[in-house]
């Protein structure tokens, strides 16, 4: 039996606590993972939409280009992000017995973070899709 504070923890209880923990963290990265892949759907998506659009104007084939590759630099920021966001994701399991040894507490303090970062990119990418898959070319100023 541990003794943390002024109560006690079994063991039994820091497995539920890592159990619980392990379950948030992979059900986290599914979702990192999933949000990667709507990303690269919409960026194919705006892809396939621009090799669609005949210009005649110089002036506003210029303009597309740049927009274009704006929001490509943009969604290959995101993509990075959603990859880091893994590669820590997959850190944070690999150390989880590491975890163990150094308490529950540090490790639930970086799933807190990665969640937050989670969200962060969930969010974004929301904005994402609103710029780029709502069927027409538009900046994204």
């Amino acid at each position: 039996m541990l003794f943390v504070g002024s109560g006690r923890i079994t063991l039994t209880s820091l497995v539920i606590i890592f159990s619980n923990s392990l379950t948030r963290v992979v059900h986290s990265c599914a979702q990192v993972i999933s949000a990667r892949q709507a990303l690269e759907r919409c960026a194919t998506a705006y892809l396939e939409q621009l090799e669609k659009v005949k210009l005649t104007a110089q002036q506003r084939e210029d303009d597309l280009l740049r927009d274009h590759y704006s929001v490509c630099e943009d969604f290959t920021a995101r993509l990075q992000q959603a990859n880091a966001l893994i590669g820590q994701y997959r850190t944070l399991v690999a150390n989880m017995g590491h975890a163990y040894a150094s308490g529950i507490e540090k490790f639930e303090s970086d799933v807190s973070q990665i969640l937050v970062q989670h969200k962060n990119l969930r969010q974004t990418n929301i904005k994402s899709r609103r710029i780029c898959c709502s069927g027409q070319v538009v900046s994204p100023k």
